[in-house]
């Protein structure tokens, strides 16, 4: 199986996990209380012209001071381990879920369907923030402009922000990444 993931596959992890509760004011950066040694893996599914891919994200605070926490991540597709691109995010700033999608060119950027929602997975049930946000980017790859419909589910039971679920469609493929264990501190 080839590598169909890349970093961007860790920072949209990384915007789901930051991603803030129910608000009307300007997000607080979750990882303010994130510590090192928290982390997080996920299952992860491509579903892309009739096939699956599976894959297993691990996403762990490598590194912590008071203006930033460094995110480090690996992907294992069939056993073989694959180090990520580290993700340095700013305290100071608010860390929004749609910044990612900015920073990577989105386009007409629309957070919509926002509330509450009840996610199971495996045994545990989670209280969740959902939204679902639009957008278009291009795709670099063929050069063409594509629609992209991101659904987000976080809970702040779950460390580093609390990513429990996000789905990505487009025109081509469907991402799913769904928590698979956590755990906090070194």
């Amino acid at each position: 199986m080839r590598p169909f993931l890349s970093t961007s596959v860790l920072a949209l992890c990384v915007s789901g996990l930051a991603s803030a509760p129910d608000r009307t004011t300007e997000p607080e950066n979750a990882y303010k209380k994130a510590e090192v040694g928290d982390w997080a893996t996920f299952k992860l599914s491509q579903e892309v012209g009739g096939k699956t891919n599976d894959a297993i994200l691990k996403c762990c605070v490598s590194a912590k001071d008071n203006k930033a926490v460094t995110v480090a991540g690996t992907l294992t597709i069939d056993k073989k381990v694959m180090p990520l691109h580290d993700l340095t995010i700013e305290l100071a700033k608010a860390y929004d879920v749609t910044n990612p999608l900015a920073e990577e060119g989105a386009e007409d950027v629309v957070k919509k369907d926002e509330g509450r929602e009840k996610i199971t997975i495996g045994k545990n049930t989670y209280d969740c923030h959902g939204v679902t946000i639009t957008c278009t980017r291009k795709n670099r790859a063929k050069n063409v402009q594509g629609y992209y419909e991101y659904k987000i589910w976080t809970c702040d039971d779950v460390p580093m922000g609390g990513l429990v679920k996000m789905v990505k469609k487009s025109s081509i493929e469907t991402i799913t990444l769904t928590l698979d264990n956590s755990g906090t501190g070194k």
